[in-house]
């Protein structure tokens, strides 16, 4: 046995000890992982505990919708990336039902908030909201 089998046997084990207690949720195993001295990324406990990774995960569209979702939305904050993550998956379902060539139209969306919108929506929310509050506020 290689050491990386033992301690992938003891990740899953330390794992299913915890999926006997509850529901186990990726960041919160991974920070009790961490407590223990085992040292993991976010995407690390998925293959491991599956044993099988399909090739759609590591297709150029999963990872290029997750960077739209976050440029649309707004880069460093997680309402704008769930903002953006609402209107590509709605752009998606409109678009597609119109024309088979929707991540056309989607590209030139993620081209023109680049241009138009560099802080994406939360970079023109944020702003707007701050002023209605100071106003609010006198």
């Amino acid at each position: 046995m290689e050491h990386q089998d033992l301690l992938s046997g003891l990740i899953r084990l330390h794992v299913l000890h915890h999926a006997v207690e509850g529901e186990v949720y990726g960041q919160r195993m991974i920070e009790e992982l961490a407590h223990h001295g085992y040292r993991l990324s976010a995407g690390t406990l998925y293959p491991m505990l599956r044993g099988f990774v399909s090739p759609e995960l590591m297709f150029f569209a999963t990872s290029g919708n997750a960077v739209i979702t976050v440029v649309i939305g707004g880069v460093g904050t997680l309402v704008g990336a769930l903002y953006g993550s609402v209107i590509l998956t709605v752009m998606k379902s409109v678009i597609g039902t119109m024309t088979e060539h929707h991540l056309i139209v989607i590209g030139m969306l993620f081209m023109a908030v680049v241009i138009f919108l560099p802080k994406g929506l939360m970079g023109v929310i944020r702003p707007a909201v701050a002023r209605l509050l100071m106003r609010g506020a006198r």
